[in-house]
Formats: C-alpha cells, sequence, structure tokens
C-alpha cells in the first residue's frame, strides 16, 4: 500500500528531551546531556537514538551526516550501499554503520523526488522534495516497547498500522502549509528481528 493513502492531517508532535548516545559521545563531552540517554541497551535507547540522530534532524540532512562522521560510523559505499534504496529510488542515497551494546545499527538517508502516484494523491505537494532518514535496529523482543515510546516521543498513539509481511507498518504523520510529514516503525512480525524507524518530510520548493 502506497504510503499517501496512510498519510492523516495532523501535525507530527517532537519532543524537547536531550538525549545521547555512546556511540556519538565525541559530539558531547563538556555538556551537561551525556548522560540523559538509557544506560542499557533497549526501547528507550533505540528510539532515543533514532529521535537524536534522524527525527529531529530531517529535513537536514546535512546534519545526519555530520553526527554520523563526528560519532565515528563507518559509511557504506558501492553495491552494499545498494541494499538500502528505497521504494523511490533516492536521487542521493547515504548509509552508515555503527556497533552499541554489541549490537549493529545502519542509518540511512534519501533524497527523492515525489513519484507519480504521490503528485497524483497529495497534488499540492507535487513539487515537492522527499527528505527521509532511517535506522535500522535489532529489536529482539523489544518491539511493543518501541512503540510505546515512540507513543511518547511524538505525543499520541499511531495514526494508523497495517501487515506488509514480514513486517508490520505503524505510521504518524502530519502536515502543514509547507512540509508534509510522516514517522514509521516498520516492526518485525516475529518477536526477534530487525525493524526500522523512519522520519520522512516532504518539503515544497
Amino acid at each position: 500500500m502506497h504510503l499517501v493513502s496512510r498519510m492523516c492531517s495532523r501535525v507530527v508532535g517532537r519532543t524537547s528531551r536531550l538525549i545521547t548516545s555512546v556511540a556519538v559521545l565525541s559530539l558531547l563531552q563538556g555538556t551537561n546531556i551525556a548522560g540523559a540517554l538509557p544506560a542499557q541497551p533497549g526501547a528507550g535507547r533505540t528510539v532515543g537514538m533514532f529521535d537524536l540522530f534522524c527525527h529531529r534532524q530531517v529535513p537536514n540532512l546535512g546534519r545526519v551526516a555530520e553526527i554520523a562522521q563526528k560519532g565515528g560510523f563507518a559509511e557504506i559505499q558501492g553495491t552494499d550501499l545498494e541494499k538500502y534504496q528505497p521504494p523511490v529510488r533516492a536521487e542521493e542515497l547515504k548509509a552508515w554503520r555503527f556497533t552499541d551494546h554489541g549490537e549493529e545499527f545502519v542509518m540511512t538517508t534519501a533524497k527523492s523526488l515525489p513519484d507519480d502516484q504521490f503528485k497524483s494523491e497529495v497534488p499540492e505537494f507535487a513539487n515537492s522534495i522527499s527528505y527521509s532518514c532511517s535506522l535500522i535496529a535489532p529489536v529482539h523482543g523489544i518491539s511493543s516497547s518501541i512503540i510505546s515510546e515512540m507513543t511518547t516521543l511524538i505525543g499520541r498513539s499511531f495514526d494508523d498500522s497495517w501487515d506488509q509481511s514480514p513486517l508490520k507498518a505503524h505510521v504518524w504523520c502530519g502536515r502543514t502549509e509547507t512540509m508534509f510529514a510522516c514517522t514509521y516503525y516498520w516492526a518485525p512480525v516475529e518477536p526477534t528481528g530487525t525493524g526500522m524507524l523512519t522520519s520522512t518530510v516532504f518539503v515544497k520548493n
């Protein structure tokens, strides 16, 4: 199902909580927020990293790249990068790999033009540009807790959910005069596995 058919009219909420991660402590030396992220791995830490690396930053993908560089993330290039192409092929795609508490995470950014279906369904954003940031994360047994953490982060329950085997999508959406935003949690159907958190913003030219 195309993402546009799952969008709603409420503005995506954002919080002002200050968080960080061991993976980017170099960004925070000398600040008073270095200990704000939960110390132990789990849903709170995973959603916290997503908020810091992606959710707060889009549509500023340059800031995401700066975080990855300063955090020492390993950039993914060449044929390996192609594995992370979104359904609508990105005009600009970047990805990085990093480890937190012994688990591997991948962060991606994509800049794309809207496809024909999006233009047809949301004509007022036909000339927009899409900016997206995703965190691909291990969610072994914590998937329902991630939904709870995302509800707290955004300030309300998800607007819709649907099965898209082997994943189940949950989406929070909204719009302003100049931006159309959706935040997704793609949860594995099985209790163990890998999930993906994504923030996507269409910005009018």
